[in-house]
């Protein structure tokens, strides 16, 4: 058992209840959000870092299902830069990010909406995801910034890049009130310019990543509102045609 399955086994919290060790990881149950007495059998898969899926995929949870940040194969995606563990808070870390995945996977479960605040987008238009939400939690504009996420109407539009080089209305209203007034306005100017090329980016990368999951016919789950999958036969649709 490596080093990293050594410091999981010994930081093991109480929610968390190992059946099995092996050398190439843990199986064991989970007891939280809607599964707090049944529990959901996982396994801890070794590497850096180690993976988690269900014990038997597809048993509680889709076999893969973007919506719900779950991969081909049923590992869980449960953030997009994930470190190594090469200490007890490390360790500690990983289980509280496992714990709010089951939780988010609870609510999606009764709402078949994941949980808005906890999860980036998909492939390539993750990491653009994330540098837009932390420049606008730093310039204190995050609700404008969701309008756009949500495409409602916002300042991060093409009219908000249109207004960011026009002379005329830098000091006008319509733009964003900045949570640092004291920042040199022109260093802000570029933040917010780059906070709408972020989500131009963003968009169309999304949108190549749906492109690629319908080229590859994976059918849809049908266990989430909006997926853009949802037009593709429900997985339980085609395994009841099957049998």
């Amino acid at each position: 058992m490596s080093r990293e399955l050594d410091l999981l086994t010994s930081g093991c919290p109480a929610w968390f209840e190992i059946e099995e060790r092996a050398s190439l990881g843990l199986v064991g149950r989970a007891r939280a959000g809607l599964w707090v007495e049944a529990g959901v059998r996982l396994r801890v898969i070794d590497g850096r870092p180690p993976r988690v899926r269900e014990a038997a995929v597809g048993t509680v949870f889709p076999a893969a299902c973007s919506e719900r940040h779950i991969e081909e194969g049923g590992l869980f995606c449960t953030g997009l830069h994930t470190t190594p563990i090469r200490t007890s808070r490390d360790a500690a870390r990983w289980w509280g990010k496992l714990e709010q995945y089951l939780l988010c996977q609870a609510a999606a479960e009764s709402t078949r909406v994941w949980p808005l605040a906890h999860g980036l987008d998909h492939g390539a238009a993750g990491e653009p995801h994330r540098r837009a939400l932390r420049l606008a939690e730093k310039l204190g504009v995050e609700e404008d910034y969701l309008k756009a996420y949500l495409g409602e109407p916002s300042w991060f539009t093409s009219t908000g890049l249109d207004l960011l080089g026009d002379k005329r209305t830098a000091g006008r209203s319509k733009q964003p009130r900045l949570r640092r007034p004291k920042v040199c306005r022109c260093k802000d100017r570029i933040r917010l310019l780059e906070i709408v090329m972020l989500e131009r980016v963003r968009r169309r990368e999304l949108g190549k990543f749906w492109d690629s999951m319908r080229r590859s016919k994976r059918p849809c789950c049908g266990t989430m509102r909006s997926c853009p999958l949802a037009k593709s036969p429900p997985i339980a649709d085609l395994e009841r045609n099957a049998a």
